[in-house]
This record gives C-alpha cells, sequence and structure tokens, in this order.
C-alpha cells in the first residue's frame, strides 16, 4: 500500500511540475545551470557556434537617395550581384539584388522621374545580429531563400556588419555534425 502511495505521489509530482514550469524538474533545474539540452547534441552545439567567422565584410552599399543610374553602375562592379542600401551612419535600409534593379528601370520609364537606391530596396529583409549562431542562420536562411543574410550590430542600431553566405553556414553545420559524431565515438 505503501509503495502504491509513493508512485501516486511521485506521478501527481510529475504533472504538477510540469504544469507550473512547463517542463520536467530535472529539465528545468539543468537549465537554471545553463543546461540546454533541447534539440539534441546536435542543436546545443549549433546555438554555441556563433557566426561571426562566417561574415563577409567588404560588401558593396549604396547611400539611400542615390540615383538608379549610380546603383546600375554600382551594381555591376559587385562581387555578390547584390548592393546593400546604408544611411550616413551604415545603418541598414534595404538591400538591391539585379531583380530590383530590373523593376526599378522598368518603374523609372514608366514614371518618367529619377527613382532612388531607398525606392527599389527590398525593405523588410531578413538580417542577423552579429551574435547570433548557426542554428538562427539556418532558420533564417531556410525562411527566406536568401543566399546572402546581412549582418547587423544590433536589432536596434541595425548598423551593416557585412553579409553571411547560404553556403558558409551549411559548411559550419557540415562542421559542426562531423564534430559531434567524432566526439561520440571518442576520437577527440
Amino acid at each position: 500500500a505503501l509503495t502504491i502511495a509513493v508512485m501516486i505521489a511521485t506521478s501527481l509530482s510529475t504533472v504538477i511540475t510540469q504544469q507550473v514550469h512547463g517542463k520536467s524538474f530535472f529539465m528545468w533545474q539543468l537549465e537554471r545551470r545553463g543546461v540546454e539540452i533541447r534539440g539534441g547534441r546536435e542543436a546545443s552545439l549549433m546555438r554555441t557556434m556563433k557566426i561571426g567567422d562566417m561574415v563577409i565584410r567588404n560588401v558593396a552599399t549604396i547611400a539611400p537617395d542615390a540615383a538608379l543610374a549610380l546603383v546600375r553602375c554600382e551594381i555591376r562592379k559587385t562581387k555578390l550581384g547584390q548592393l546593400f542600401v546604408v544611411d550616413e551612419n551604415r545603418r541598414f535600409k534595404g538591400s538591391i539584388s539585379y531583380m530590383e534593379l530590373a523593376d526599378g528601370l522598368d518603374l523609372q520609364e514608366e514614371r518618367g522621374e529619377e527613382i532612388t537606391a531607398i525606392e527599389i530596396a527590398r525593405t523588410k529583409a531578413v538580417q542577423l545580429d552579429e551574435d547570433a549562431n548557426i542554428e538562427q542562420a539556418l532558420q533564417a536562411h531556410g525562411a527566406s531563400g536568401e543566399v546572402y543574410i546581412p549582418v547587423v550590430n544590433n536589432s536596434e542600431d541595425c548598423v551593416l556588419i557585412g553579409v553571411i553566405h547560404e553556403h558558409d553556414v551549411a559548411l559550419a553545420y557540415k562542421k559542426a555534425m562531423e564534430q559531434a559524431r567524432a566526439e561520440e565515438r571518442g576520437e577527440i
């Protein structure tokens, strides 16, 4: 009878703890100590790896009020095939690819007046903070479908630091998984 009472008490306490904390008492204790096991070893490893080393810092920028003729000239010079619109304080305002340029040229011809860079830029572009991790970068690339994602100093100031390429993120993910597998096999 005592064994059954202890089992019932344990079950009830587990249910109450999960209702209050949203997880088991053990998971709550681990989380308080900074140990996160959500998503397994690979996900945890990806959350610890920052994107800082992958950032391409030398990117072509253009002012928001730049004329379309200048946008056309500058985009031809870029290796990325993309311009990043920044204000005088390098705050990220949007991005322009050849597709936006083509649309802008059509719009300029239709209107019969000069169009500026900010008018054709994708101003709702996905961006990452420079302290973002590999997991966040993979999610951003997957959700946006963009090859390059702008990296800013933080979400408040939005000063453009550079961009990350989806290939570099995928390569970092592959290396992280190889490292996890090597650790599991005792090779590291």
